[in-house]
Order: structure tokens, then sequence, then C-alpha cells
């Protein structure tokens, strides 16, 4: 897994990536094992609701740049990961129409849906 949801009291507050450990560490000068998450956490909207449409996502993540968003809950609890290679995948093979919730996605062995 090339990154990693930050979650704060069951809501998530970043985005810890092998990419940024790596170069927010080098360029900071910062000693991998000692530096804290926070200190190199990616910030700001990482999130989809597990009832977005796939579609949705893809445009939000293409908006964004992003790559890997964490689906939550209805109560903005963290349920899974959507990784934009499965987003294009799954779209490609059922059409774009469908939810996350309804498609069953989820990276961490745990299905949000129905599938």
């Amino acid at each position: 897994m090339k990154s990693l949801p930050v979650v704060d009291h069951g809501q998530v507050v970043g985005m810890l990536t092998e990419h940024g450990i790596i170069s927010e560490c080098t360029a900071k000068g910062l000693d991998p094992p000692k530096t804290q998450v926070r200190q190199i956490m990616i910030r700001g909207d990482i999130t989809c609701s597990e009832n977005h449409s796939l579609k949705d996502v893809l445009r939000t993540l293409r908006q964004m740049n992003k790559r890997c968003p964490v689906v939550i809950d209805t109560h903005g609890q963290p349920v899974g990961m959507v990784a934009q290679e499965d987003l294009v995948r799954r779209s490609t093979e059922s059409g774009p129409a469908h939810s996350l919730k309804e498609k069953g996605e989820s990276v961490d062995g745990k299905v949000t849906g129905q599938g």
C-alpha cells in the first residue's frame, strides 16, 4: 500500500504517502524513524462519500490531482480507500453510475456495500 489515511478521533485529517515520507524527510532533513506523521502528512480534502458515484469520484480526483481517496460513511467515519486505477477499471466494467457503496469498493478488506 502506497498511502494510509491519518485518522484523529474517528475523522480523516490527512494522508500519509510513501512518496511523502521519502520526499519530505529528504527535503527537510528529517530522520524517518523519529519523524511524527503530522510533520509529513498531506492535509486537505482527501475523502469521498460511499454514496458518490464512480463518475463523480473520478472527476474529483482529476480536479484535485489526487490518486487515492478515503471513503467515508454518512457519519464521516473512514470505511475504506479506493485507488484511481480501481475506479477506472470498475467504471469501464459496469459503467460509472454506481455508487461506491453499491459496488462494495474497498482496499482494506472490509466491503462497504453489496458488490
